[in-house]
């Protein structure tokens, strides 16, 4: 095609290339051009071998078009120089409507003129020179440029820009782009964004300062909720802040404080991480609604307040929520009195039918106070058993060796020949509690019928008492074992603690007293033993000695101390008697009581540091065994470490601060060795898909597996490897963590993280999994098992879109390849509209060819036999006819 503007000379010849330059050079004309000449300029241009010719007889000196045939023309060529100024051409001319032409929508003829700029008669229909990019502007009379396209023509000549939808503009790339506080939609046109909460599919549809999860416009950080008032993102309670003593980076009644947004003080963190009222604060002048909790004690009877959740939760035959099903399998809450209630700690939420309530979990029992502590024989640690038993070799056992356990009425009763009172005469079966009581001279008592007298003469005599038990004088208590007299109860003497010795004779198969961790043993002087507790004459005939003389006489052999020597078995359990001192074992700490306990390991809880295990480098950090600011820690070295890329000083002795395995120390970074890599929790290890020779622990990650001789996804049939995030990802369909945040700190197991783009979603009952990885709205999963952009989403390149529906990235748009496609959400593919190529299958089948074009047209179309090529065209089936945008058959 060859344009002449008026005043140019038109060829009576074939025109060559020479003259190209003359033809171009006069384009500025076009300024003086009417708007029909210049649309019939640009009418010119779709009709092959066609010039736009002046007239030199004609005295008006108009354009008309005029077909030129000649083989040696590239009439392609020119063609597409047309394109690249057809819009300043036609948009260079101030619109006039003076009646003539049609109108945007009537039919219309080829070279027939249509109103509006922008506007041409395209398959019979006066529309949008480009469809795809435009849309037509009912208050300005023309097509406008549709959000994210082009809207700036540059040539060597010109640079025009079109007008652009309402609400965008024309940036400086020449694209058109919405206005601050809106989004491009799918069609191309400019919405407000969606405010906090609202429905979205990407990032761009959501206000400042939110993203979009999930479907919902949500605050972008985690830990963070959006404020209504502020209309802002704010920390919550514990998180992380920037602007030390200010109050705008976190929720209301929060000041940032060392990093972290704490509450001022009368304030207390709520379940929501907000700072409202605490327990016990006043709360009548604001009607109980800015409480921290919202289950503080609405039924009392029912609830306690526990210190370490800061909740209220309900008690053993308390109301709770019980998970269940309704009548479409869908899981829903169920409680008696409100929507949400947790047990007590050690206390399940169980199932009445028409109610839920708390029971302790097997292996508890109910206390008094409606909580539930271990059984008996169960694990335990100190004074965490049932009131009615005693922790030892932490097992829940009898407080005495002359009990055994009834689990029938869940409690200690005595043996046939042990003491019983009358406030609780429980005995074993077959037995009773009698008052007429004879002793015999070891010590021990014996139990006699009303009718029946004992036949043995023996002689009354005093019983010895034990830990616990009653007493006048310390001559009561077994002071052969450290007790003495205290408050009319046998009590271990200051300094000692009660213990289980359960080893010697039966008579001392009880509580005997030891040294606490932090008190004085080793050497101990008579004139010191004897003052330690006093000496009185007692009348057993076991026993007619002093207690003075009984110790240096007798028991002198059994305390290996009272002759001068240390003594580390008469120091508390898990200690050693150094210095002069009982001390504490290296892997144990000694806790308030005077006991030694072991040390905590990684996230256990801590109140201190020397409660965690600094063997493994850890410190105590918010009441946790963590690992030093960092520094990560090794699961499998059991330490905390440098991570890869931590500073770290080659020629440091200090062995708590090395780099991490199979890492050195090079440029004062950490770095892994060769043939190792960086894994995501900061340790080196053998990357995906490399060698690792059988051993899984050398993997650079803890989700991967050595399977066939190299590092592989644990669960290939669910995974895929992400290069970007160094992790194994969920495949859509494939198990995930709802919370993978907490399920990593706790070290339950090593969450499933989905992969980009797909959140984790509660599965539907045909399900292998409880949760399940979903695309996120506005994507699909492609053939790798990845969520890839669907049609019309946003997208940087064509491996963004998606491939099984073909679609490529164009304008950052994901659309189809062609403008003559159109998209079928249905099939979710690239369908041919009317007029567009098809694959005819017969004409392919018969010539055994492959023509690489869409097989399938739109709805009510089918693909039409093309004798003179090897594809057809989509045509409307037998009593349809095309749109006017042609895109379907109506």
């Amino acid at each position: 095609v060859i344009l002449y503007a008026r005043g140019s000379q038109s060829p009576d010849v074939n025109p060559t290339n020479k003259g190209l330059h003359h033809y171009f050079a006069n384009l500025h004309d076009h300024r003086h051009m009417t708007k029909q000449e210049s649309v019939l300029l640009l009418q010119c241009s779709y009709i092959k071998r066609a010039c736009c010719l002046t007239t030199p007889q004609n005295s008006n000196n108009q354009l008309h078009c005029k077909m030129y045939s000649t083989r040696s023309f590239n009439y392609t060529l020119f063609s597409l120089l047309i394109f690249s100024i057809f819009l300043g051409v036609i948009t260079s001319v101030p619109y006039s409507d003076n009646g003539s032409g049609k109108k945007y929508g009537d039919r219309c003829e080829a070279m027939e003129y249509c109103q509006g700029e922008l506007v041409s008669c395209q398959h019979g229909t006066c529309t949008c020179f480009t469809p795809e990019d435009m849309i037509y502007d009912d208050q300005s009379h023309g097509c406008v440029v549709l959000a994210g396209r082009k809207c700036e023509i540059n040539s060597e000549i010109w640079k025009v820009s079109v007008n652009c939808i309402e609400g965008a503009f024309c940036d400086e790339k020449g694209v058109c782009v919405c206005s601050e506080g809106s989004y491009p939609s799918f069609n191309g046109t400019c919405a407000n964004k969606k405010s906090h909460k609202e429905s979205c599919s990407n990032d761009p549809e959501c206000s400042k300062a939110l993203v979009c999860i999930g479907g919902t416009c949500s605050c972008d950080k985690r830990g963070q909720v959006y404020d209504e008032t502020r209309q802002a993102c704010v920390a919550v309670v514990d998180s992380e802040c920037e602007l030390e003593d200010e109050e705008t980076e976190c929720v209301p009644h929060a000041i940032c404080r060392q990093g972290r947004c704490v509450c001022k003080q009368g304030y207390a963190k709520s379940t929501t991480g907000k700072c409202d009222l605490g327990f016990g604060s006043d709360c009548n002048s604001l009607g109980g609604k800015l409480c921290a909790d919202i289950y503080f004690i609405k039924h009392p009877l029912h609830q306690v307040f526990d210190e370490r959740t800061q909740e209220c939760v309900s008690i053993v035959y308390g109301p709770c929520t019980f998970p269940k099903k309704d009548f479409f399998g869908k899981k829903k809450n169920v409680t008696g009195i409100y929507d949400i209630q947790k047990c007590i700690k050690n206390a399940l939420c169980v199932d009445k039918g028409f109610y839920s309530e708390c029971e302790c979990k097997p292996g508890y029992v109910q206390t008094k106070a409606g909580t539930c502590a271990p059984g008996y024989l169960e694990n335990c640690e100190a004074d965490e058993c049932d009131p009615t038993l005693f922790c030892r070799n932490n097992q829940c056992n009898c407080q005495d060796f002359l009990q055994t356990y009834d689990p029938t009425i869940k409690e200690c009763v005595g043996l046939v020949g042990s003491r019983c009172s009358r406030d609780k005469p429980n005995c074993v079966e077959f037995a009773s509690c009698h008052w007429h009581v004879k002793a015999f001279s070891n010590g021990l008592v014996r139990t006699f019928s009303d009718q029946h007298e004992d036949p043995l003469p023996v002689s009354p005599v005093k019983r010895l008492s034990f830990y616990g038990e009653s007493c006048e004088v310390s001559s009561d208590c077994a002071s052969h074992i450290g007790l003495i007299c205290s408050n009319s109860t046998c009590l271990c003497s200051s300094g000692f603690i009660a213990r289980l010795n359960p080893d010697k004779l039966l008579e001392s198969k009880t509580t005997e007293c030891v040294i606490r961790a932090g008190s004085k043993c080793g050497i101990m002087e008579p004139s010191d033993a004897s003052q330690s507790i006093e000496s009185e004459e007692y009348s057993s005939r076991a026993y007619k000695r002093t207690f003075t003389s009984y110790i240096w006489t007798k028991f002198k052999k059994s305390i290996p101390f009272l002759d001068g020597e240390v003594s580390n078995s008469h120091c508390v359990d898990n200690s050693r008697c150094f210095q002069g001192v009982c001390t504490c074992l290296p892997e144990y700490f000694q806790d308030y009581r005077g006991l030694c306990l072991k040390k905590r390991t990684l996230f256990q809880p801590c109140g201190d540091n020397d409660h965690c295990r600094s063997s493994e480098g850890l410190v105590c950090n918010q009441e946790k065994c963590q690992c030093k600011r960092s520094m990560v820690f090794d699961r499998v070295a059991r330490k905390c470490y440098l991570p890869t890329g931590g500073i770290c000083d080659a020629y440091s002795s200090d062995i708590d601060i090395l780099c991490v395995r199979n890492s050195e120390c090079s440029n004062d970074r950490c770095v892994c060795l060769d043939g190792f890599t960086p894994s995501s929790d900061g340790t080196c290890g053998v990357a995906y898909g490399k060698s690792c020779n059988g051993k899984e622990k050398l993997c650079s990650d803890i989700q991967l597996t050595c399977r066939s001789g190299s590092c592989q996804c644990k669960y290939p049939i669910h995974q895929i490897y992400n290069e970007t995030l160094k992790q194994c990802l969920s495949k859509p369909d494939g198990p995930c963590e709802p919370n993978p945040l907490e399920a990593n700190r706790n070290m339950t197991s090593f969450p499933y993280n989905c992969v980009p783009f797909a959140e984790c979603k509660l599965s539907n009952e045909s399900s292998a999994f409880e949760h399940s990885c979903k695309c996120k709205k506005g994507y699909a999963e492609s053939q790798v098992g990845e969520c890839v952009s669907s049609y019309s989403a946003p997208c940087n390149e064509d491996d963004d879109c998606d491939s099984v529906a073909q679609l490529s990235c164009i304008n950052g748009i994901c659309s189809c390849p062609d403008k003559m496609l159109s998209f079928d959400w249905t099939k979710r593919k690239c369908v041919g509209i009317v007029g567009a190529r098809c694959k005819f299958i017969q004409l392919e089948r018969l010539l055994s060819m492959r023509v690489d074009v869409p097989t399938e047209c739109v709805e009510n179309a089918i693909c039409v036999e093309n004798v003179f090529r090897l594809d057809g065209r989509c045509q409307c089936k037998s009593g349809y006819k095309h749109s006017p945008t042609y895109e379907n058959c109506i």
